[in-house]
């Protein structure tokens, strides 16, 4: 409309399946990375993953940030999670592999990545920076 505003917002990502860097989608190695790098400090790193983790440096999770996480992410069923997957269209790319397939093969990892933020800690609730 002629005084600027946008009445009808819409956000679009383009070719979302390479954004998720060289090994693109990959549900064994999704399934293998862990969430902490130290569980018991709740210090997360994302060394692991493609280019060392890139920019980002490690970080220490707070007994607050922690429960929030589970409060956010266990709110989720499975029925929900498996057609966040399916909607998703992640177990349609061509490169994943038949075990993949099945959008609940992709809820089974997700839950098992919110056990490991159930199993931490407790962690400290006065972070300290890691650097």
């Amino acid at each position: 409309m002629g005084d600027g505003v946008c009445r009808t917002p819409i956000a679009a990502i383009g070719d979302l399946g390479s954004t998720f860097g060289p090994l693109k989608v990959n549900l064994e190695q999704w399934k293998a990375a862990p969430i902490w790098a130290d569980a018991r400090a709740c210090r997360v790193s994302m060394k692991k993953l493609p280019y060392d983790g890139a920019t980002f440096p490690d970080r220490q999770i707070s007994e607050d940030g922690r429960q929030l996480a589970l409060r956010l992410l266990g709110a989720l069923t499975r029925d929900q999670l498996n057609t966040l997957f399916e909607a998703s269209g992640v177990s349609a790319f061509p490169q994943v592999l038949a075990a993949a397939r099945r959008p609940q093969a992709w809820t089974d990892v997700f839950l098992d990545k919110v056990q490991q933020i159930r199993t931490a800690g407790p962690c400290p609730n006065r972070v300290r920076p890691l650097f």
